[in-house]
């Protein structure tokens, strides 16, 4: 995983994307936080990596994952269930920026991307209640903003990996651009 991250990077580089790993850094641990589970296996069957805005390390917001399991893999990019300042940034420029936000969506259709949906709020969020008839409401009750591509197991194996997970990257950023520029704003960044 190391060695991918470190040749993912690379192509990010060559591709002047505002993505980095650490080959250190960006994996996840393999040991399973058992606390408070009923499953006390000790270790994941999964192993995942991820690679961050330039300059703000594997726990800022906005990011590329690439997750391998014997069940499936997918890349994806994502703020996935992030701090509620960060969350409550991009709702504010969803609002405030409406077409901004459907020019974003209709980046990534062009790239075969839509949002994922799944994680959603039943209501709107509190202090977007005038905002139920807006057609971007759908966007405002998401509690993470996420695009996915799944693969084979098997497809991990390859050699094309490395631009597979940098061409989800590139079709995927202008969602990172949307969230980063939203936190920016919010942060005086």
């Amino acid at each position: 995983m190391a060695a991918l991250v470190v040749a993912v990077e690379e192509e990010l580089r060559q591709r002047d994307l505002p993505l980095e790993g650490d080959p250190k850094r960006s994996g996840f641990r393999i040991h399973r936080d058992t606390r408070f589970s009923n499953n006390k296996s000790p270790y994941k069957t999964q192993i995942g990596a991820v690679w961050y805005r330039q300059g703000s390390g594997k726990d800022g917001a906005g990011v590329l994952y690439f997750h391998l399991a014997p069940t499936g893999c997918f890349i994806a990019a994502a703020f996935y269930d992030p701090d509620p300042e960060v969350l409550g940034a991009i709702r504010e420029r969803i609002r405030v920026h409406p077409d901004r936000f459907q020019d974003m969506q209709d980046a990534l259709a062009a790239n075969n991307l839509a949002l994922e949906t799944a994680d959603s709020l039943s209501r709107m969020p509190r202090g977007y209640e005038d905002m139920k008839e807006s057609p971007v409401a759908p966007a405002l009750r998401l509690k993470s903003f996420i695009v996915r591509r799944t693969m084979a197991p098997k497809a991990a194996g390859t050699p094309s990996l490395v631009d597979t997970i940098a061409n989800l990257a590139e079709a995927g950023l202008p969602l990172l651009r949307f969230g980063w520029q939203a936190v920016d704003e919010v942060s005086g960044g």
